[in-house]
């Protein structure tokens, strides 16, 4: 297939005669190509498309590589490294999915509601919801993790565990799953997008979305960027169809790729969020007459994009977390630290969290357990460092230890 493969709009605008009949041979051979794929779903009364051209398959092959060389690298991490990582990872997550809305929210205030839907999720503070449900996505909740919805029903009770405790009460849905009255959204030179109108229309649109999740055939990675696409387009709500639709893309993505993929791309579509808006514009665009080829090119640059900036930081952190064991072992074999093996376990365990965390302390009943030991028995091993200068409490209430400073540059970090 050809490299000069470009979008309807830019043929028919090129094209100087004829221009209507050339566009429409043009659409007639995309879309009864056997590269393409084909949904259930309509931009006005076009069905939507996407043609698997050289572009897309090499960057989809791009992506399976790199998720490879990133989930050898994370393999070879300590479970406890990766558990800080994957939390830091959410963290910035949930601060992107909000500042694309222009909704701000600070790492203190998303690491705060963390750790209050880890250790009190009956209380009720900004975000908590949203971090309980990114907690139970990842596997770091007691509660069991949730699958990629398949009905109605489990579509709308995720919108509101993630959602409901952020949206205003006059914004919440009125029908029976989704909105029941129109919505328009619009920039300062007026409407850009008008979501469909009725309730029934939407359950059709959100019924072909779910069917492509559950659908073996063609491109998984391609088929969740347009179900992306689907949701967003509809916009089944009245607010936070921005944040769902990139929390059901991550949910979707999870089932694909690594998690810390999946917990990519938020970061990467804020830093790109001109071009993210602008392939949404770009496919609903009358001349383009719905084809998403491009949009899903995009969405999957942005992915490997991702995953360029996540194997870099993740390399980086090995490096480190080599240097962290390597001083830990010189220094124990010299006898330049006088401890025992609680000592250097308790110092292996802050080091990780400095390295990976998003917090550089660690809660004395989290160290406790990782020991397998109590609080009881490991306090005096901690007292002992802090005596020798190489750890800090940082809170009594509940009592965190970190590295201090010269923790810090006594490990190398």
């Amino acid at each position: 297939m050809s490299h000069n493969y470009r979008p309807l709009k830019t043929i028919f605008h090129e094209t100087r005669t004829n221009t209507y009949a050339v566009v429409d041979d043009a659409l007639s051979k995309r879309r009864e190509s056997a590269s393409t794929m084909k949904w259930n779903y309509h931009i006005k009364d076009e069905p939507i498309f996407v043609m698997m051209t050289t572009q897309i398959c090499r960057i989809i092959d791009e992506i399976w590589q790199q998720e490879l060389k990133i989930s050898q690298l994370w393999d070879t991490l300590p479970l406890a490294a990766q558990q800080h990582y994957i939390y830091t990872l959410m963290i910035s997550e949930i601060i992107a999915t909000n500042e694309i809305e222009n909704i701000h929210s600070t790492r203190k205030d998303i690491t705060d509601a963390l750790e209050l839907a880890r250790t009190s999720p009956q209380t009720h503070k900004p975000f908590q919801e949203m971090a309980h449900t990114f907690l139970m996505l990842f596997g770091a909740s007691e509660s069991n993790t949730l699958r990629y919805p398949r009905t109605m029903a489990e579509l709308r009770q995720l919108y509101d565990e993630l959602l409901a405790e952020e949206i205003a009460d006059h914004d919440m849905p009125d029908g029976h799953f989704f909105r029941a009255d129109s919505v328009y959204i619009s920039n300062a030179q007026g409407t850009v997008h008008a979501s469909v109108t009725d309730e029934a229309h939407i359950i059709n649109n959100m019924h072909s979305m779910l069917d492509s999740a559950q659908d073996n055939q063609g491109s998984c990675l391609v088929n969740a960027m347009v179900e992306h696409f689907m949701l967003e387009h509809t916009h089944p709500f009245y607010d936070g169809n921005g944040r769902f639709g990139r929390f059901l893309l991550s949910l979707r993505l999870v089932s694909l790729l690594s998690a810390p993929t999946a917990l990519s791309l938020s970061a990467q579509l804020l830093e790109k969020k001109a071009l993210y808006y602008k392939a949404f514009q770009d496919a609903e665009h009358p001349l383009n007459h719905a084809e998403l080829t491009f949009f899903a090119e995009k969405m999957l640059l942005f992915t490997r994009e991702a995953q360029t900036r996540l194997y870099k930081e993740l390399r980086e952190k090995k490096a480190s977390f080599e240097i962290l064991q390597s001083q830990l072992q010189e220094l124990q074999s010299a006898g330049t630290i006088a401890y025992d093996k609680y000592q250097s376990a308790i110092l292996f365990i802050l080091g990780q969290a400095y390295l990976f965390g998003p917090r550089s302390g660690v809660k004395l009943e989290d160290i406790a357990h990782n020991l397998k030991r109590t609080k009881h028995t490991i306090r005096p091993y901690l007292n002992e460092l802090q005596r020798k200068g190489l750890i800090d409490i940082i809170e009594k209430r509940p009592l965190i230890f970190q590295l201090s400073q010269q923790g810090i540059t006594k490990l190398g970090l």
